[in-house]
C-alpha cells in the first residue's frame, strides 16, 4: 500500500490475486478492468492523474487485503452505480449479482455520506455507514476509496480539501482502527492532518527528520537484530514492527504529551509460546540493549482493568528509545478481540451492536493471514446492526433515525408533524406497503399525504416513537390515562385505595384490587406474589381509570459487567427522560459484575419502556428487569 501509482499495471493486480487466490476469476478482473476504463464518468476529478491508475489503486489496496475476486471487480466498477443507478442489471449480467449488490451498496453509502455530512453527528453517520453496509466488503471498498480520495486530493479547492478531511478523520478513521486496517489508518491520518493542521505537520515533521520509508526500514533492521537474538535462545515468536506516524505523535502531544517523553517513535511487538518465554525474551532484550526503566510495565502479574496482558518495555536501540511488547498467541487474541478499552483510549465512541461486528471483521483480517477459508468468511459476514435503532432514508436520502419496528407512520411524523397528520400511503424502496409495515435499516421511505388530515386510531396499536404516539392522541382527542371504568356508587369512590408497594403496578399492567379492611383497597400486580394465598372473596379485577397527573414509583435492576463509567452513562439514560430517582443501591460482585436497583417515579409504561430500552443499548449491561 501506498506505492507509486505509476507502478500499477492489470498485469501486476493479477499476480498479486494469484499469490493468495489461485481460484479467482481472472478474465472477469480483466474484463472489469476494461469496463471501467470504457465507462468511468468523473473525468473532472481525474484530471491530474491517468484513469487506469485511479481504478488499479484501489484495486491493488483491496488485493493487498487478500479481498476475494468480487470485492477486486467491484473495486474497479465502484463508481458505476453513483453515475448510473440503472446500471445494476448490466453489473449483474456481466459480474453476476454478488457484484452488481456490493455496487449498489457503496453508492448508497457514498450518497448518504454526502447528503448528510455535517448535518448529523460524525458518530451517528459513521454508525449508518455501516449500516448501509450489510456486506462487511462494502465497508473496505468506502474507505480504500477515500484513501485513494486523499492522496488526490491536492486538485481540489482548499475548502473542499478541508471536508474531505474532516470528512475522513471524523467518519472513516475511527473505521479503520477498530477494523485493524493499520496502515490505512496511518496513511489516512497522515493525510488529514497535513491538510487540517499544516503548521502543526510542519513543526513535527521538523523534530522527526527521517522520512516514513527510513524509519520503517529501521525497524526492518531491529526485526531481524531481536530475530536473530531470539534464535540464538532457541525461541520461536513472531515480531511485528511500527514506526510511529506523524499524525500518532501530535494526537498524544495534544494530549498533553511532551515530544521529549514519548519513547514510542519506533517500536515491535514480539509474539511468543508461554509466560515463561515472555520473561526469557525480557531478559535477552535488557542484556543487549540498555533497558529505560520508568517506561517498564508488567501487565502480566498486574493485568490491566480490561484484563489486558502484555509486558511493555522501553531499550536504547543505536541511541534512540525502541518500544518493545512482549505477549503469548493468548494474550494477543484476548487484546484482539477485546479492542473496546482501546478504542476508548483512542478517544472513538463505542456501540456495542456496531463495534461487535467490527470486532469480528477486524478478527477476520488477522485471520486472512492464516487460513484458507477466510475468504468464505468475509463473505458470510453481514452487518445486521444497530438494532437499537435503525437508520432509515428520505427520497433525497437524507437519515431519518427510528426505533427498531418502526412504520411509515413513525417515519411520517418523524419528518414533519403536519406529513404525519396527512399520511395516506407508503412506499419504501419503490414498493407500495401498509402503513404497519416495519422498517429496516436503508429502506428508503416515501410518503404519499392527503389532501386532508386523516389520523387513524388504529396507529396507536403499531407506532413505536412516543412523537407519534403523542400526536395521534393529541389529534383525536384521547386522554393519556384514561381507561374504561364501571360506575361505582359515592360510597365506593370514597374509599381508600392505594398502590401496592410490593409490586408497584404502572397504567397498563393487569391489576387486581384486594380489600385489607372496610375503607382500605390496595391495588396490586396480577401476578404479584403477595395476594397468591389471599382469600378469593377479598380480590377484584380491577382497570385503571381516570387521568392522573401521579407519578408511580418502580424499580428496575439493573446487572452489567462493572466498568469505568458505568454508573455515570446508567444516571445519563434517566437523565434525558427527566425521570426522578428515590433511592439507588448497588452491589459489586468477585466475578466483576455489579447489580445496581434504582427506585424511580415514572408516570406511565410508555416511559418506563423507554428507559428500559435506553439501559439495555449501554456498554457491558447484559439484563434490565423490573422487580
Amino acid at each position: 500500500m501506498g506505492a507509486d501509482y505509476s507502478e500499477f499495471t492489470i498485469e501486476g493486480l493479477l499476480e498479486k490475486v494469484k499469490a493468495y487466490d489461485p481460484n479467482a476469476n481472472f478474465d472477469l478482473i480483466r474484463e472489469a478492468n476494461e469496463c471501467g476504463l470504457r465507462t468511468h464518468g468523473i473525468k473532472k476529478y481525474l484530471e491530474k492523474r491517468p484513469l487506469d491508475q485511479h481504478l488499479l489503486g484501489m484495486a491493488y489496496i483491496l488485493a493487498d487485503l487478500k479481498l476475494d475476486d468480487g470485492t477486486i471487480i467491484a473495486g474497479l466498477i465502484h463508481d458505476w452505480m453513483i453515475e448510473d443507478p440503472e446500471k445494476k442489471e448490466v453489473i449483474k449480467d456481466k459480474f453476476g449479482a454478488e457484484v452488481a449488490e456490493l455496487c449498489e451498496e457503496y453508492a448508497n453509502v457514498m450518497e448518504i455520506g454526502r447528503k448528510n455530512l455535517g448535518k448529523i453527528d460524525d458518530d451517528i453517520l459513521g454508525r449508518a455507514i455501516l449500516a448501509a453496509s450489510k456486506d462487511i466488503r462494502t465497508v473496505f471498498i468506502t474507505i480504500i476509496s477515500i484513501l485513494d480520495l486523499l492522496q488526490w486530493v491536492g486538485s481540489h479547492p482548499e475548502k473542499e480539501r478541508q471536508i474531505i478531511a474532516e470528512n475522513a478523520v471524523k467518519v472513516y478513521l475511527p473505521l479503520c482502527h477498530k477494523l485493524g486496517l493499520d496502515d490505512i489508518e496511518r496513511q489516512i491520518g497522515e493525510m488529514c492532518f497535513k491538510i487540517l493542521s499544516p503548521d502543526e505537520y510542519t513543526a513535527i515533521k521538523t523534530k522527526v527528520p527521517e522520512k516514513m520509508s527510513e524509519r520503517e526500514g529501521q525497524i526492518n533492521e531491529i526485526i531481524d537484530e531481536v530475530g536473530g537474538l531470539l534464535k540464538k535462545a532457541n525461541i520461536e515468536a513472531v515480531i511485528y514492527g511500527r514506526p510511529k506516524s506523524l499524525y500518532s505523535i501530535y494526537r498524544k502531544i495534544k494530549k498533553g504529551s511532551k515530544f521529549s517523553d514519548i519513547n514510542d517513535l519506533l517500536g515491535i511487538r514480539i509474539i511468543c509460546g508461554t509466560d515463561t518465554q515472555c520473561y526469557e525474551i525480557l531478559g535477552i532484550l535488557h542484556s543487549a540493549y540498555q533497558s529505560i526503566p520508568k517506561y517498564f510495565d508488567d501487565y502480566i502479574v498486574t493485568p490491566k482493568g480490561n484484563k489486558y496482558r502484555s509486558i511493555h518495555s522501553t531499550v536504547a536501540w543505536k541511541s534512540r528509545p525502541l518500544e518493545v511488547q512482549i505477549r503469548t498467541e493468548e494474550m494477543h487474541r484476548e487484546a484482539e478481540a477485546g479492542m473496546a478499552a482501546h478504542w476508548i483510549y483512542k478517544q472513538y465512541k463505542k456501540d456495542r451492536y456496531f463495534d461487535k461486528k467490527l470486532s469480528w471483521a477486524r478478527q477476520l483480517i488477522k485471520w486472512q493471514e492464516k487460513s484458507k477459508d477466510s475468504l468464505d468468511l468475509i463473505k458470510s459476514i453481514r452487518m445486521d446492526v444497530g438494532k437499537s435503532c435503525i437508520f432509515v432514508l428520505t427520497p433525497k436520502k437524507e437519515l431519518i433515525i427510528l426505533s427498531e419496528d418502526s412504520t411509515p407512520v413513525d417515519f411520517a411524523f418523524a419528518v414533519h408533524s403536519d406529513l404525519g397528520y396527512r399520511c395516506h400511503s407508503a412506499k419504501v424502496n419503490g414498493k407500495l406497503v401498509a402503513l404497519n409495515y416495519k422498517l429496516d435499516n436503508t429502506d428508503v421511505v416515501e410518503i404519499t399525504p392527503s389532501a386532508n388530515i386523516q389520523v387513524k386510531r388504529q396507529w396507536l396499536g403499531f407506532v413505536r416513537s412516543e412523537k407519534a404516539r403523542r400526536k395521534i392522541r393529541q389529534n383525536l382527542d384521547i386522554k393519556v390515562f384514561t381507561a374504561k371504568k364501571k360506575k361505582v356508587s359515592a360510597k365506593k369512590s370514597a374509599e381508600n385505595v392505594k398502590i401496592a408497594q410490593c409490586c408497584r403496578p404502572l397504567p397498563k399492567d393487569e391489576v387486581i384490587a384486594c380489600r385489607t379492611t372496610k375503607r382500605k383497597i390496595v391495588v396490586h400486580k396480577k401476578d404479584c406474589e403477595n395476594i397468591k394465598n389471599a382469600d378469593p372473596a377479598s380480590l377484584k379485577k380491577v382497570d385503571w381509570w381516570g387521568e392522573t397527573k401521579d407519578d408511580y414509583s418502580v424499580k428496575i435492576r439493573i446487572k452489567a459487567v462493572d466498568r469505568a463509567e458505568l454508573i455515570r452513562d446508567l444516571l445519563e439514560v434517566f437523565s434525558e427522560s427527566d425521570i426522578s430517582i428515590n433511592k439507588t443501591v448497588a452491589k459489586r460482585f468477585a466475578d466483576d459484575t455489579v447489580s445496581c436497583v434504582f427506585n424511580v417515579r415514572v408516570e406511565n409504561m410508555e416511559i418506563l419502556e423507554k428507559i428500559t430500552a435506553g439501559l439495555k443499548e449501554i456498554p457491558s449491561v447484559h439484563r434490565v428487569e423490573r422487580i
